[in-house]
């Protein structure tokens, strides 16, 4: 780890000016100026910053690193499901010809070797993805081991129909597919139950609650506020099935969804936290998390734009505008002498707020929006993967 640590405080003082005076030059500029010039910038300071986040001891990288009151940066805990989605990231960097700062390979037979942390369908989900992307040839091995047929019996996120975690199983089973067609088609009835339970969750108005509101009490409480993950990861997810499975009705629904968080977009792009899936209304504005605005959003919406043909470009730029200080604090959330992306700007700079706008637009009401934001100081290595994922597979576009 020191070595690593080492390594990442090592960047040239050039290299550092470098990035800072792009992002800088960056702000208030128009949309194409920014992601001109600062698109390689992220993408290089997102595999910078995954140096530090990684354990070498453990093959693993870790929950967060963060900034403490004394202002010094510190490294908690490690994460499997963090690791999958960087490696997901590290893997679309290489393929668009950047060099990965750790050994993907060996980290990816690390986890496809001990798999005792897949204790869910959303785990199932992601290390079906990453194989069918980073290591296909272990997919004959990999998908009987996972026991499949019986994916959304056995555990309890599929049982009680958590929305972002069907998204993450029905991504996997969709990339298998993309993989191997011979073996996707061995799996298409799997798919199929997965997609279903999926679209159980979307509301007339495209959006999706947070989990199907009929298996549980607490389905039936909350399951109608999705996050905004629980739309992004839904869109990714119907795009690729629509990919692996031709079918024109995944790409209707996804482009439902995407139209309904687009026309709710923030004035200065932001991607709001809670969406009301009966009556398609912002639930919850702040945080505004800056892995919404550079890494998922960007994901989902390009891979809606492959298989749609509808352009979404406008929108993502502009949520990638925020980060470049284009935002309520007007702050560079990119910190390349940090290397973080600072995780959100969101009241007192906790992301603990309260309910007070959920519960108000339960009863029919506009909540008051919050004040005395802040930003979040920390990161998260999944934030670094997901950037990577999206912009270097969809470099040619940016």
């Amino acid at each position: 780890m020191l070595e690593a640590i080492r390594r990442s405080e090592n960047l040239s003082m050039n290299e550092n000016t470098e990035v800072s005076a792009a992002i800088g030059r960056a702000s208030g500029t128009r949309t194409e100026e920014i992601t001109s010039g600062c698109i390689d910038h992220l993408v290089s300071l997102a595999a910078d910053g995954l140096i530090p986040m990684f354990d070498p001891q453990h093959q693993l990288f870790c929950f967060r690193r963060r900034e403490t009151a004394e202002h010094k940066i510190v490294v908690e805990n490690l994460s499997h499901r963090y690791t999958m989605m960087v490696l997901l990231g590290l893997h679309q960097l290489e393929e668009s010809g950047g060099r990965a700062p750790i050994s993907c390979s060996s980290v990816v037979t690390s986890l496809l070797r001990d798999r005792r942390y897949i204790r869910s369908g959303a785990d199932v989900g992601l290390i079906l993805w990453l194989t069918a992307c980073a290591a296909p040839n272990q997919l004959e091995e990999i998908c009987p081991a996972l026991e499949l047929e019986n994916v959304i019996y056995r555990y309890r996120d599929m049982r009680i129909g958590k929305t972002m975690e069907l998204a993450w199983l029905l991504s996997g089973l969709a990339h298998v597919a993309i993989a191997d067609p011979a073996r996707g088609w061995k799996y298409a009835r799997i798919a199929k139950q997965v997609y279903q339970r999926l679209v159980e969750n979307q509301g007339m108005h495209g959006i999706f609650g947070h989990q199907a509101t009929s298996r549980s009490l607490r389905g039936l409480i909350r399951g109608r506020i999705g996050s905004f993950a629980d739309q992004i990861y839904p869109i990714y997810a119907l795009s690729r099935f629509a990919k692996a499975y031709p079918e024109h009705e995944p790409v209707r629904r996804a482009t439902k969804c995407a139209e309904a968080i687009c026309k709710a977009q923030g004035p200065l792009g932001q991607w709001w936290w809670h969406y009301d899936a009966v009556t398609g209304k912002i639930a919850q504005r702040y945080p505004v998390y800056s892995v919404h605005q550079d890494g998922m959003g960007p994901m989902g919406l390009f891979a809606l734009s492959e298989v749609s043909g509808e352009n979404f470009e406008a929108a993502i730029f502009k949520g990638l505008n925020w980060i470049f200080a284009a935002n309520e604090l007007k702050h560079n959330m990119a910190d390349p002498d940090n290397l973080m992306i600072w995780r959100a700007i969101a009241p007192h700079g906790t992301e603990t707020t309260g309910a007070a706008e959920v519960v108000a637009c339960l009863v029919g009401k506009e909540g008051r929006a919050p004040k005395n934001l802040a930003v979040v100081r920390e990161c998260r290595p999944y934030h670094f993967g997901w950037l990577l994922y999206a912009l270097c597979s969809n470099r040619a576009r940016l």
